[in-house]
């Protein structure tokens, strides 16, 4: 049986991409988040086509954070840094949807001009997706891997910043950094027990003027309080994007490791569970009977008919049929 032939759009695309074509990689990162079936195949078949020849392996490292942190210009610096010794860089940008349209609020290419307008460098914001916890949808992983094929040396990845429920973003990445800013008195914002047992740096950022001291007494409460932490060793750092001071110790820790690609897959696997269920509810909300039945035990409920507990029971009951091949509530 033969392989499908590529689409034009799909090979025009990987001609582009493969001749070190920004817009192109666009172009693909287009089609793969949408929601268009007919577009997102040819966006698949770019990134399989791709794939398959790929050599590349790039750094991948994301950084997440309390909103107000200084994610954005601290990436910036970053990228800068490692542009000045000869790296290419990719940053990718998860921004935080609109629950009404879906689409993205921010634009972090707008927040990063110096770091734009270079020529290895590559810039991409994505909206998070509505109904996802974790800070990614399952094209989030699409998006990274085709970047990779581009021959990017590092993707930098910014999260939206809700803090505890981006933990997903780990198994997606070879490093994840926790980006906070100085905090009042003994305050420890953001230190929470998920995200810190998994992240593998926590910088301090804006450690710089009037800040500066209310920097290096957070980090010395962290520091104090990871103890509790004996498994899970973090270390704690002071930064200032703005000052450009320790982003080359940053830029050190992103590239002193060796890259791991069984434990890459490993994560994959272990990210299944939590992408499949999101995934699975919402194609089971968009049926038109569950849709149906969701409707009358509501009813039920407001006309007071029917308890939420035996409401829920009752939609439980029939998926379980469905799961058993019985099609009638």
């Amino acid at each position: 049986m033969t392989a499908p032939s590529l689409a034009p759009l799909a090979l025009e695309i990987i001609n582009g991409i493969n001749e070190k074509d920004t817009r192109a990689l666009s172009k693909a990162i287009t089609l793969l988040e949408s929601k268009d079936n007919l577009k997102k195949t040819i966006g698949m078949q770019v990134l399989v086509n791709l794939k398959k020849h790929n050599q590349n392996l790039s750094r991948k490292i994301a950084f997440t954070g309390s909103p107000g942190a200084g994610k954005s210009t601290l990436i910036e610096a970053i990228g800068l840094h490692l542009l000045t010794e000869g790296y290419n860089v990719a940053v990718l940008t998860i921004d935080p949807s609109s629950p009404i349209s879906g689409g993205s609020i921010l634009a972090d290419k707008t927040r990063m001009q110096r770091l734009s307008n270079k020529e290895r460098a590559f810039i991409r914001p994505s909206a998070s997706g509505k109904g996802y916890l974790g800070g990614i949808t399952p094209t989030t992983l699409d998006v990274i891997e085709i970047v990779e094929t581009a021959g990017y040396d590092f993707i930098l990845i910014e999260t939206i910043g809700v803090g505890q429920n981006e933990i997903d973003i780990k198994d997606l990445v070879d490093k994840l950094i926790l980006v906070l800013p100085p905090t009042a008195g003994d305050e420890l914002q953001g230190l929470k027990k998920g995200i810190t047992e998994v992240v593998d740096l926590i910088l301090i950022n804006k450690n710089d003027g009037m800040l500066k001291s209310a920097a290096e007494l957070t980090a010395m409460q962290y520091e104090s309080a990871l103890n509790i932490f004996p498994a899970h060793k973090t270390d704690v750092k002071l930064c200032s994007a703005i000052e450009a001071t320790g982003i080359v110790e940053v830029c050190m820790f992103i590239k002193d490791f060796t890259i791991n690609t069984q434990e890459r897959q490993q994560k994959l696997g272990q990210l299944l569970d939590r992408i499949a269920s999101q995934e699975l509810l919402q194609t089971l909300m968009k049926d038109e009977t569950i849709k149906q039945l969701i409707y009358q035990q509501k009813t039920a409920i407001l006309t007071q008919k029917e308890s939420l507990t035996n409401a829920i029971e009752t939609l439980i009951i029939y998926l379980t049929s469905c799961l058993k091949g019985k099609k009638t509530p």
